[in-house]
């Protein structure tokens, strides 16, 4: 399993935990089939 941060957040901090956040995660979800899809985008934004 891979990952590309596509943009940065202007926060190193913030793309760090997501990246790392990303890295715990063990499973991927699955489609109908029961397959792991190909690419996965995921947006992550911090609260105000």
């Amino acid at each position: 399993m891979g990952r590309k941060l596509l943009q940065s957040s202007s926060d190193k901090n913030w793309d760090e935990a997501v990246l790392k956040a990303h890295d715990k995660t063990e499973t991927m979800p699955r489609d109908v089939d029961g397959l792991v899809l190909p690419a996965l985008v995921i947006s992550f934004r911090p609260k105000d």
